[in-house]
């Protein structure tokens, strides 16, 4: 701007805010939408390649049917019958073109110092250079700043020069700015001020020293600011305002002065050819303009404001403002800055002005107005001029058919002109159609044509000495020479940069910036992406300034390909989407296409396939519409890699196979071998490795066909990688081919292939674990391209030997790794080599990473970023940081170090200056972890939101994935389960709809262990059936074995006895595959899991030796975590064995590991577990000690739960010692820090524990109160196991109290809850316990329906002993039952035969099969009761022999066993049967010895019982008469009442209301026979 007489686009301090300026550098692409003109409309689903040319003259607009629409508009118009249309000259139409070192000039000097010249002065801000300060001026004004500034910077440069300072550089336009330019600044600025005196005094001083010094340029610009002081002297007020308006607008664009007489020039055609003079031409003016306003062209509206002034200069008889005028124009002609024929002009500006309505939306604008300017031509018939206005007509039209993709009859009207015009004799017309058939050539892919026809078209202009033609034809040949001639970049920027010379000269700013666009496509076609990006901001800004928004929207396109290539993708889908919204709304379909096919390629380098195939499946789409095979071709390809990195295998085979043949029959090689390297690598990620090394051996031909060396050695490492995974070939033919490729390369000399090769060759020996060949193998390969000073090769075999000696097994594997590459940066340094120095420093930060010092790898990425940015490598800069700060920078296990938090600092502040924000993202993921490694949860979520927030700016859905998968555990560990659940399941959804099958199995063990937790088991295992699925599909086996260890975690949760049945079957299973995958961490993990199901099944001796193998193992691997977890279970074990030293060992060991590890959760178990050993080991001194160290340990580091989880060991020890005051107040504390951390499972645990404490104060109100209190939160966590401890400890509760009724309800709850759990031996007991409370209240029917459950539970399970004691209770409810029934039927004092049998019956049979048990397990107490059960079901059943053999029986077993209490019991029991049968003696005698064996053993109440017993049978025996004087009797008289009489059917001394048997004689409570019989009760 501001020189060689242009004028750049400036806004007056009075004039409306106008679109911001366009600032040079390497900047977003957005900068080039138009803020206010052109508006860009967001989104789109749109592609990479280079973009379209951009037409230089013209936007093309419209529909499809464009040509129709103007032979509509032939006929609506009223025109007459097209005339004869002139024989088209084959000739004309395709010219003699020149060669094209016949074109570019001979001694110019090189083009890449050229572009240098031009970037450096574009960056220049230098304040002594008048060149800067004109510049600035001109933004100044162009930004809407104010005019006085804008005339101080123009001021400051002019006395610059008048003080004889040279200028720093030449300008791009080949020339310094002069005086001359300066004081046209000067004289625009007094224009923005409307100082109309001073303004003129300035451009009449700038006119005459232009004049003086013959610079013509400058003459023209001093003219045209006369121009407008002119525009500014006119009197009408209503013309005035328009000029005002006028020259506003010209600020507001910067227009040049070119662009000025081509306005003026078409001003006058119209004026000229108007019948009704310069005040028709006005009127029709003013409501043109009118209609104008409310379009989008400024430009549109410019013509009809000139034409209203120059008009008006007519109707005022300004003849000094007409002078000045034509002379402006006729310099103008001379220069050609503008086309000498006036219907030339009149197509420029027709185009112009329709340009924005028809990009605007409105689809037959141009077509229209093509067909009406033909029409009216045709109408007008042969006249003065009509016959170059004809000509200039059908251009038109040829236009409209081109912007509608009708390149054939675009060509046939361009034909008809051309030949029209040279009819004529307008060799400039000819020199405007031939190049609107290099556009026509171009669309047509006839790239040799076009270029023939733009080297004629520059020949003529050069010949009619036409610089606005030979800029624009200039152009035209750098665009179809890179498409035919395929000539050295050197040559296309050359002819570029003569272009935009030309065009800057006379002032045509449309052929600048399509100049530009060439240096931009060249640029990038060089890979120099900086450049193209510095070079495109300048362009940018000149397309908007001229509203040509296709030439935006092309520029936007191929800046796509100039971010990918700096590896910015989120700036290169940014740009191919504008260019594609732009493009749409035009509704040119092969430029959406291209841009479709930008966004497909920066999605795909983006990792997002699935938007990259939306893409690339409408590019494909639009291309066969299009009718263009190699655009289909090309799209095809790119929809067959969307869907290989999707991991559609199946239809990448399917389209490939397809695809192949296509390039077969068109007899495209290189396509056709890039399509089997994409079935190759599909067919070995399809575990396909003979189909693989098939097709990789037909790539691997076509490439060495078409001399693709990089294509032909990824082939052998292809098939290498193919035969390692074939398990008939394996390594050692994996090994020959490799040697054979390097052979062969050495063979033909070819070092550097010969070294890729030898890198092969590693790689496979690392594959059969060979570390030490590979390493020097790799490192032979670095020397050879060390010699032939091949930099990046030589990292890649630095990489690749590093990579061997990280794989070694031993630790000094990463030692070695780290050697290697410190020599290797020492060599590089000694050689001065920055990018090797720089890229092994790379290198040294990934050796640091893999060795687990994340500190030491972010300090060599701060020494590597300089010298990066030395390099100007920004594509380096940005690998380094991705390769270094991710996710992988923290290594698990690390997060709660504060090198780790060092780290992540320094890497996030690395990413700030770098701008690198999906490092940003990393590290705050990091950072999440991080903190909720400290307990900082609230801290860790506000850093999850900051990446979210950046994931989302960035449209990254693999980060919000990954984010909500990692916020979801975050959730669950602050107790916020809703969340946890959303988060979990936003996961999934988004990993689906991404197709990532990895990270959704992954979402899905977090969703499994979500509702887990929740209590939503089935949900849980629905999610984890979902997810062993998928892995199993996807041939996952480490992934399976992690599923399957996150359901034995569930059943663990859910507890119970099918639940540990469960866990022991997934964790053999996940043990299998962790032991066929060679897994040590996860053979670990499963034997823990194993562990703990043994633990839940009461198999002790099995769990012990479990967690022994897990500990084993995690010491192995160096797993901290896994040691601490194994040793806590076999703590665990230990400590139910019984072994309380070998428990306290165990748990010790397992608090120091949790201690250095950091890991609250597990100590506090590990703490509980040590706590319980020391108690069990009688050392509650010590327990006490270690639970207080904890405590203050906790308080200490501020961290709450592990404070909560010492203050309820200190609880647990404190009840233990029967401190309960002491227990209450440290679990009011854990309680409080557990509500506050939202943590109901711990908060249920204290109150559970709470209950016990409250107990040992006699608080059974507050016992009861906790108790509830733990039951609504389990309820609310649908934890069944811990809420059926709770109402164990209820009943237990109840039952102290003599609540019986509660006591009951709680036990049946309490089984319940353990059947639902699958506790079926737990529920047994519970029931038995339950059935004994049942007898106690004489609920005899309920006691024996669930004392028959219990035997029943108990003989499934194999448990005799039990079994036994739930057939006793069976036995005692059925006679409870009898004897309630016979209270009902009025006792005994009825017949006998009328005595239901049943339940004694039943109870025999139940008494009998318990004394089987009881005498097969050795129980004898518990046998004597069973005998006595089925004494008192005999007598009930009135046999009263049987009853006394049972009695007997019993005698008989005490003595054998020798226990006195015993046979104490039973001489009571056999004086009852005895009785009962009448048989005093014997009862009598049995009572006696009953009474001596009590009194020798000290048993006070056995021998008051016995007496009193003895003092029964005399009363009963007088009631009986065997007291009366005895008389001597026969011994064949019987007495007189036997056993069958009215005493003989109840025990003496026992009422017939009272309960049959020997209750009334016998109290079993009251006299024990042992002391095990004692707690047993009835």
């Amino acid at each position: 701007p501001g020189m060689s007489g242009e004028r750049s686009l400036v806004v007056g301090a009075a004039m409306p805010e106008g679109p911001p300026s366009f600032k040079v550098g390497p900047m977003s692409v957005r900068m080039m939408l138009l803020s206010g003109q052109l508006q860009p409309t967001g989104g789109g689903v749109p592609p990479p390649a280079l973009a379209p040319v951009p037409q230089a003259a013209t936007v093309a607009p419209p529909s499809s049917g464009a040509a129709a629409a103007a032979a509509v508009a032939v006929t609506a118009t009223g025109g007459e019958p097209e005339r004869p249309r002139p024989e088209v000259s084959t000739a004309l139409l395709l010219p003699a073109g020149s060669p094209l070192e016949e074109v570019l000039p001979q001694d110019a000097r090189p083009a890449g110092e050229l572009v240098d010249e031009l970037l450096a002065e574009l960056a220049r801000e230098d304040e002594a250079d008048p060149a800067v300060l004109l510049r600035r001026a001109a933004a100044s004004m162009q930004t809407g700043g104010p005019a006085e500034e804008e005339l101080q910077l123009a001021s400051a440069a002019l006395d610059l020069m008048q003080g004889g300072s040279s200028p720093s550089a030449p300008s791009s336009g080949g020339a310094a700015p002069s005086r001359v330019d300066a004081l046209c600044a000067v004289a625009e600025a007094h224009l923005g001020l409307e100082s109309l005196r001073k303004a003129l005094s300035t451009a009449t001083e700038a006119l005459e020293l232009a004049r003086s010094s013959g610079d013509r340029l400058g003459e023209a610009a001093a003219l045209h600011l006369l121009v407008k002081v002119h525009f500014l002297g006119l009197r009408s007020e209503a013309v005035l305002q328009a000029a005002r308006e006028a020259l506003s607008m010209l600020r507001e664009l910067g227009a040049s002065f070119g662009e000025v007489a081509s306005l003026l020039a078409a001003a006058a055609w119209r004026i000229h050819r108007c019948p009704g003079g310069a005040a028709e031409a006005s009127r029709r003016a003013r409501g043109a303009a009118e209609a104008a306003h409310d379009g989008e062209s400024r430009w549109a509206l410019l013509a009809e404001l000139f034409v209203v002034v120059h008009a008006s200069f007519e109707q005022e008889g300004r003849a000094e403002g007409l002078q000045v005028v034509g002379d402006f124009l006729r310099l103008c002609l001379d220069l050609g800055a503008c086309w000498r024929e006036a219907s030339l002009i009149d197509l420029d500006q027709v185009l112009l002005a329709t340009a924005s309505s028809a990009a605007a939306g409105d689809e037959g604008s141009l077509a229209a107005v093509a067909a009406r300017r033909l029409a009216e031509v045709r109408r007008l018939g042969d006249g003065d001029g009509n016959g170059a206005a004809e000509a200039s007509a059908l251009l038109l039209v040829a236009h409209a058919h081109l912007a509608a993709e009708e390149v054939d009859l675009a060509l046939g009207r361009a034909a008809e002109a051309l030949t029209l015009f040279e009819q004529l004799g307008l060799k400039e017309g000819v020199a405007v159609a031939w190049m609107l058939c290099v556009d026509v050539r171009l669309a047509k892919k006839q790239h040799k044509e076009a270029y023939q026809t733009a080297t004629a078209a520059l020949s003529l202009c050069r010949t009619l000495r036409h610089k606005k033609g030979e800029a624009l034809a200039l152009e035209k040949v750098a665009a179809a020479a890179a498409l035919a001639e395929a000539p050295d970049a050197e040559s296309v920027r050359a002819l570029a940069l003569q272009a935009r010379a030309r065009a800057r000269e006379v002032g045509d700013r449309r052929g600048e910036a399509c100049a530009l666009f060439r240096l931009v496509v060249a640029a990038v076609a060089r890979g120099e992406a900086r450049q193209a990006l510095q070079l495109g901001a300048e362009c940018g800004r000149v397309f908007c300034d001229v509203e040509e928004r296709l030439g935006v929207a092309s520029l936007l396109n191929t800046l796509s390909e100039a971010h990918l290539q700096l590896y910015d993708t989120a700036a290169a889908v940014s740009a191919a989407q504008d260019a594609w919204s732009t493009l749409r709304e035009r509704g040119d379909r092969a430029g959406r296409a291209s841009a479709l096919r930008s966004l497909a390629r920066a999605r795909l380098a983006d990792d997002a396939p699935d938007p990259a195939l939306d893409a690339a499946s409408e590019a494909l789409e639009l291309y066969r519409e299009l009718e263009d095979a190699q655009g289909e071709d090309d799209m095809l390809m790119t929809v067959l890699t969307a869907h290989a990195a999707k991991g559609s295998h199946d239809t990448v085979l399917q389209m490939g196979d397809r695809l192949r043949r296509r390039c077969q029959a068109s007899g495209d090689r290189r396509r056709e071998a890039a399509v089997l390297r994409l079935l190759a690598r599909t067919s070995l990620a399809m575990k396909l490795p003979q189909q693989a090394v098939s097709t990789a051996r037909e790539a691997m031909k076509l490439f060495q066909e078409v001399a693709d060396k990089s294509g032909e050695n990824a082939m052998v490492q292809l098939v290498i990688n193919a035969e390692l995974q074939d398990e008939n070939t394996g390594p050692a033919k994996a090994l020959e081919t490799a040697k054979e490729a390097a052979q062969r390369f050495h063979d033909e000399g070819d070092q550097e292939n010969e070294a890729m090769a030898l890198q092969t060759v590693a790689k496979t020996h690392l594959a059969k674990k060979e570390h030490h060949r590979a390493a020097r193998v790799a490192k032979d390969a670095q020397n050879i391209l060390s010699r032939i000073g091949d930099t990046s090769g030589e990292i890649t075999m630095l990489k690749t030997a590093v990579e061997a000696h990280l794989a070694r097994p031993d630790r000094e594997g990463k030692e070695d790794a780290l050697q290697v590459v410190v020599d290797a940066l020492s060599s590089f340094r000694d050689r001065d080599n920055m990018q090797g120095e720089a890229q092994g420093l790379q290198v040294l930060a990934m050796v640091y990473v893999a060795k687990a010092e994340p500190e030491a790898a972010v300090a060599v990425v701060q020494d590597a970023i300089p010298l990066f940015r030395e390099l100007g490598d920004r594509k380096g800069e940005m690998d380094l940081l991705q390769s270094i700060v991710n996710a992988d920078l923290v290594k698990e296990g690390m997060e709660s170090s504060d090198e780790a938090l060092r780290a992540v600092k320094i890497a996030l502040a690395l990413c700030n200056q770098s701008d690198f924000r999906r490092g940003q993202a990393a590290m705050l993921l990091t950072t999440f972890k991080i903190l909720l490694a400290r307990d900082k949860p609230e801290r860790a979520m506000q850093a999850a939101e900051e990446a979210l927030k950046i994931f989302k700016e960035l449209g990254d859905r693999q980060g919000e994935a990954q984010v909500d998968l990692l916020t979801a555990s975050a959730h669950l560990q602050r107790e916020e389960p809703k969340r946890a659940l959303q988060a979990a399941q936003r996961a999934v959804a988004l990993f689906r709809e991404l197709g990532d099958k990895p990270q959704e199995r992954a979402a899905l063990r977090s969703l499994t262990a979500i509702h887990s937790n929740r209590g939503d088991h089935e949900l849980a295992f629905g999610a984890s059936e979902e997810a062993l699925v998928l892995c199993r599909k996807a041939g996952d086996g480490t992934g399976e074995a992690l599923m399957l260890l996150e359901i034995c975690k569930t059943h663990l949760a859910k507890g119970g006895r099918d639940a540990a049945d469960a866990v022991s079957r997934n964790a053999k299973e996940a043990l299998t595959l962790f032991q066929k995958g060679a897994d040590r961490r996860g053979e670990s993990a499963a034997w823990h899991n194993l562990a703990r199901a043994h633990l839940a099944r009461e198999e002790l001796e099995e769990a012990t030796n479990t967690a022994k193998e897990a500990h084993r193992l995690g010491a192995h691997i160096g797993d901290k975590q896994l040691q601490a977890s194994a040793l806590a279970t076999l703590g665990e074990a230990c400590l139910a064995r019984g072994r309380a030293v070998d428990a306290v060992e165990a748990a010790g060991e397992a608090l120091e590991l949790c201690k250095e590890l950091g890991q609250s959760s597990s100590e506090a178990l590990a703490l509980n577990t040590l706590i319980g050993a020391r108690l069990a080991n009688a050392e509650p001194s010590e327990a006490l000690r270690v639970a207080k160290e904890a405590h203050q340990r906790a308080r200490k580091s501020g961290n709450t739960r592990g404070e909560a989880a010492a203050l309820q060991a200190v609880a647990n020890v404190c009840i233990h010692i029967r401190a309960p005051v002491e227990a209450t107040q440290a679990l009011t504390g854990a309680q409080a820090i557990y509500r506050k951390l939202k943590d109901r499972h711990k908060e249920a645990s204290v109150l559970t524990t709470a209950v016990n404490a409250h107990l040992l104060t006699g608080e059974v109100e507050e016992a009861l109160r906790s108790a509830k209190e733990a039951r609504a939160i389990c309820q609310e966590l649908k934890d069944l196991k811990q809420e059926a401890t709770v109402l164990q400890l209820t009943a237990e509760i109840h039952m102290e109290c003599g609540d019986a009724t509660e006591a009951i309800a709680c036990f049946r709850a309490v089984a319940s809850t353990q059947d639902e759990l699958g506790e079926r031996i737990s529920a047994a007991r519970t029931r038995q316990t339950l059935a004994g409370l049942c007898l106690e209240r004489g609920d005899a029917a309920e006691a024996l329906k669930v004392a028959k459950q219990a035997a029943a539970a108990f003989q499934a399970a194999g448990d005799q002993l039990s079994e036994g004691h739930a057939l006793y209770v069976v036995a005692k409810s059925h006679l409870q039952r009898h004897n309630t029934m016979l209270e009902s039927l009025g006792g005994y004092e009825m017949n006998t035969a009328l005595l239901p049998k049943e339940d004694p019956r039943e109870a025999l049979k139940a008494a009998a099969r318990a004394r089987t048990i009881f005498r097969q397990v050795g129980d004898v107490a518990m046998e004597l009761e069973a005998i006595h059960t089925a004494a008192n079901a005999y007598l009930s059943k009135q046999d009263y022999r049987d009853a006394l053999r049972m009695a007997d029986e019993a005698l008989l077993l005490a003595r054998k066993v020798k226990d006195k209490q015993a046979e104490g019991s039973c001489q009571l029991l056999c004086a009852q049967m005895y009785a009962v049968q009448a048989r005093w003696a014997p009862a009598f005698r049995a009572a006696d010895a009953s009474r001596v064996l009590f009194e020798e053993l000290g048993n006070d109440e056995g021998r008051e019982a016995a007496e009193n017993y003895h003092g029964v049978l005399q009363e009963a025996a007088q009631e009986s008469g065997h007291f009366e004087e005895q008389k001597p009797r026969a011994p064949w008289q019987g007495s007189e009442q036997g056993p069958t009489g009215a005493g003989g059917n109840r025990p003496p001394g026992q009422k017939a209301s009272n309960t049959a048997g020997s209750a009334g004689l016998y109290n079993r409570k009251a006299f024990p026979w042992t002391k095990p019989q004692a707690s047993e009760g009835a």
